[in-house]
């Protein structure tokens, strides 16, 4: 028997991670609650834990290895996680093309929505001289900057604007201004940047205040990034000018000898943000974060009712959605073509997305779990049942068998789902695949499965009955079996199923397979392989009672002494004599 599993739940404020920690609780799930800084930076530190939920944190908070081991703590040891939404979270938290969203079954980019209004940015970038320095990474800064221009690139629709410049004492227009589109045309450009040359950002904003001034967009930014000291000249003035025509400005200040205090400052007149990094992997992370906070593409912030796009879905089953409340917003990202849509918004984006991902599963919830979105949800009667389910959906079961078989209720048929994947995690396909069903009259049927996606089959059958029904699955590769599960259900059953035309041979494979054998009788199955158990009892209450009796003789010796206790003695002989009388026994 596995004991109660154990989720690491990772949370911004431990504080808005109470009503979450609470729900798993309640249904037994044992929770260890940390902030960011508390992540494992080792796999190993991983181990310990059957799943992990990172609940509003920020990708800026882990290093690139940490995400790399939650991934392969998903993909090669089986793991779970799980992401849940806020307003640093997915694209938000800057997961745009990272290690986690390589694990979970949603990207960070957005579906352009006809409401979402147009962006034209400006990516303005230092190339001075010392940007060609080299990081921990080998690579130099500027490389690790135009890295990080060609995911802004590639994050950008066709109704968004971008325009790459450079400077060092001049700036220099690499891609002018030009719809989003034209991207293979932009990546060129960025490409050719070279570094040499002081540094003088000034004239470089004062350009991009003057071509912004004048685009249609409704939306007007600039990413300023500089590794160092620069020529002073007016930028309070220009700041201010630009944050008043609604042009807003973020800085990114990257290196130990930046200067940070004017680059807060030219953040702070730009109503915009300020970023710090002395770790060139994460300046990638921080112009798209960036770009998705300025594009105000991803954040959602509309009350809606939750809609069901999978039902029967283990994670959402027994729950009356109808009574849901609503929820006040999510994070907006788009479903990966082998992911499952399980819950979606009002405008179809994904709510509550699943999929397997190598020997693991994981799961995307985009609204949260605390009282900003969710704060109907922290008092409706499904929250717990919910977000344990979901939970205990993703997490790593305690054998790996290449197929992983789910039965589930839909209407009025019951519907079997059997994922299939090797020891690499890598999907198995064109398997030839059989059920056998035992309803709870008795009644048996043979169910083929079809294969719906990659490693993925799926078959349903008539349940329109109450009780238990008894499910036995197969796969095959041509003469191989190569997966099996609840053999023991069916093999008492093996004279009927051959009527149904399943040959014996298949059915006594399935049982050596699975370590079993055939039967007689069906309560057989309960007297073959039995083992001795050990049941383990406490003695200390016994021994603790026992000691309390003898103490209370223990204290009558003490008080009476061993004379007067000899002299108790003779006088009951003595007395014992005397009633017996002439002729009479002695009284026993």
């Amino acid at each position: 028997m596995r004991g109660r599993p154990q989720v690491l739940l990772v949370e911004k404020d431990r504080s808005q991670a109470q009503a979450l920690t609470a729900a798993l609780r309640a249904q037994h799930v044992d929770v260890d609650l940390v902030e960011a800084e508390r992540i494992p930076k080792d796999a190993q530190g991983l181990q310990k834990y059957d799943g992990v939920i990172l609940s509003n944190v920020s990708s800026l908070k882990m290093t690139k290895k940490q995400m790399e081991n939650i991934r392969d703590y998903v993909r090669e040891q089986g793991g779970g996680l799980i992401m849940v939404g806020g307003e640093e979270s997915f694209g938000l938290g800057g997961y745009y093309r990272t290690p986690i969203e390589e694990a979970l079954p949603v990207t960070m980019e957005v579906k352009q929505k006809i409401e979402i209004p147009s962006l034209a940015v400006v990516l303005s970038i230092d190339r001075s001289g010392s940007m060609a320095m080299t990081t921990d990474d080998k690579a130099t800064k500027l490389d690790i900057a135009k890295e990080a221009s060609h995911l802004v690139v590639d994050l950008l629709d066709d109704r968004n604007e971008v325009g790459v410049m450079s400077w060092d004492t001049e700036f220099v227009w690499d891609s002018a201004m030009r719809p989003a589109r034209d991207k293979q045309a932009i990546h060129h450009a960025i490409a050719t940047i070279k570094a040499g040359g002081g540094a003088d950002g000034y004239p470089a904003l004062k350009e991009a205040y003057q071509v912004l001034f004048d685009r249609p967009a409704l939306l007007k930014h600039v990413i300023f990034l500089s590794d160092g000291q620069m020529t002073r000249g007016d930028f309070a003035g220009l700041i201010r000018r630009m944050a008043k025509d609604k042009i807003t400005v973020s800085t990114v200040a990257i290196g130990k000898d930046a200067d940070i205090q004017l680059m807060v400052d030219i953040a702070k007149w730009g109503r915009g943000r300020f970023y710090y990094t002395d770790e060139g992997a994460t300046v990638p992370r921080i112009f798209t974060l960036e770009t998705q906070l300025a594009s105000k593409a991803s954040l959602v912030e509309q009350p809606f009712k939750p809609a069901v796009a999978q039902p029967g879905h283990e994670a959402i089953q027994d729950i009356d959605w109808k009574e849901a409340p609503p929820l006040g917003g999510y994070v907006a990202t788009t479903l990966k073509g082998n992911g499952e849509m399980v819950l979606m918004t009002h405008q179809e984006d994904p709510l509550l997305a699943t999929w397997r991902y190598g020997l693991g599963r994981a799961a995307a919830f985009t609204s949260d779990a605390k009282g900003k979105w969710a704060v109907l949800w922290l008092r409706w009667g499904g929250f717990n049942k919910f977000w344990a389910q979901i939970t205990r959906w993703t997490l790593r079961t305690g054998s790996r068998s290449d197929t992983v078989a789910s039965v589930s209720r839909v209407d009025e048929d019951g519907e079997v789902v059997v994922d299939a994947i090797d020891s690499k995690g890598e999907f198995v396909n064109f398997l030839d695949s059989q059920v056998g069903v035992v309803a709870p009259d008795k009644y048996r049927t043979v169910v083929e499965l079809e294969q719906i996606a990659p490693g993925r089959y799926r078959g349903r059958f008539r349940a329109a009955q109450e009780g238990v029904y008894l499910v036995g699955m197969a796969q095959r590769r041509g003469d191989q079996m190569v997966g099996s599960q609840l053999a023991g259900l069916v093999v008492p059953y093996a004279q009927e199923f051959r009527d149904l035309g399943v040959d014996e041979s298949f059915l006594r494979e399935i049982s050596e397979v699975t370590g079993g054998g055939a039967v007689a009788q069906p309560r057989d199955i309960f007297l073959q392989n039995r083992r001795k158990s050990r049941l383990w009892i406490d003695l200390w209450p016994w021994l603790v009672g026992l000691s309390a009796v003898l103490l209370i003789p223990e204290i009558a010796l003490r008080r009476i002494g061993p004379g007067a206790l000899g002299r108790m003695v003779a006088r009951i002989r003595a007395l014992r004599h005397t009633q017996g009388g002439p002729g009479r026994e002695p009284i026993q």
